[in-house]
């Protein structure tokens, strides 16, 4: 039983962790469900970067407005990324503690399902997940605030 509960908590922090990373190099779906003003930040394989409203994505490029210029469409081929900017609302501390909360007691659950010395089992598996939740937590919470990848271009190929 606890084998079992702790692959279950094993998948569901990858799956936590994939969710945040998210982006499949190569891949666009994410910014062609952007709505119509969106800013965006644009980096070409030429190395230019700029800030503009996302307006549309169809199969070959993306149109944009960049900040004080009209509006351009941008081939598909020539970006490296595109971002989105973060909104930081607070520290990520909360998010840690949150986390370390969680993890502490879903050690002291499994702890205490131990048939082996109880005390030092909960307390073991209290600190151990309580560590772990922390670690967990701040990283989910202190991605926010940063720049969001929306797509990145495949390494070595041309799209």
């Amino acid at each position: 039983m606890n084998r079992r509960l702790l692959t279950i908590f094993g998948a569901v922090i990858l799956l936590i962790g994939n969710a945040v990373g998210g982006v499949i190099p190569g891949r666009w779906e994410k910014v062609d469900s952007l709505n119509n003003g969106e800013d965006i930040i644009v980096v070409m394989k030429s190395g230019e970067r700029f800030f503009a409203d996302f307006r549309s994505s169809d199969l070959d490029s993306i149109t944009v407005k960049p900040m004080g210029e009209k509006e351009r469409r941008v081939p598909k081929s020539e970006v490296k990324q595109v971002e989105r900017e973060g909104v930081k609302q607070d520290r990520a501390l909360d998010g840690a503690a949150i986390g370390a909360g969680a993890g502490a007691a879903l050690g002291a659950l499994l702890g205490s399902r131990s048939e082996d010395d109880r005390e030092v089992t909960i307390l073991g598996g209290l600190i151990a997940f309580a560590a772990i939740g922390f670690g967990v937590g701040y990283a989910v919470d202190s991605s926010s605030g940063k720049p969001i990848l929306l797509f990145e271009a495949l390494t070595g190929s041309g799209d």
